[in-house]
């Protein structure tokens, strides 16, 4: 990561360090919370674990908009048609997929 993204630090701005820093923290959370939940397991079914991770996720994002002031953004037609697909395909369908999934899996190993 370091290696790809050494000329745009060296060059860039603040936003871009902090950029890549957002990137290496991504994945680590990710397999933090991953391993949390298969060794604490909610006593919630798989569809409510995985809107509860998406809403903090939501919440989390908000929170991080409103620390650094990022401006309100007035996006087209075609960009609301991208979220609503994203929004459906990648976070409800692909990501409760996954979160059921990775259920047995965490319950074999556990």
């Amino acid at each position: 990561m370091g290696l790809l993204s050494w000329p745009l630090l060296r060059h860039g701005t603040s936003a871009d360090v902090w950029a890549v820093i957002g990137l290496l923290i991504a994945p680590l959370t990710w397999v933090a919370g991953s391993i949390w939940m298969a060794r604490r397991r909610p006593g919630l079914t798989i569809q409510a674990a995985s809107g509860w991770q998406q809403l903090f996720g939501g919440l989390g994002f908000l929170a991080v908009i409103a620390l650094t002031g990022e401006p309100r953004p007035t996006p087209t037609t075609e960009a609301w048609l991208a979220w609503a697909y994203l929004t459906v395909f990648g976070s409800i369908v692909a990501f409760t997929s996954y979160v059921r999934v990775a259920a047995p899996a965490a319950d074999a190993g556990g």
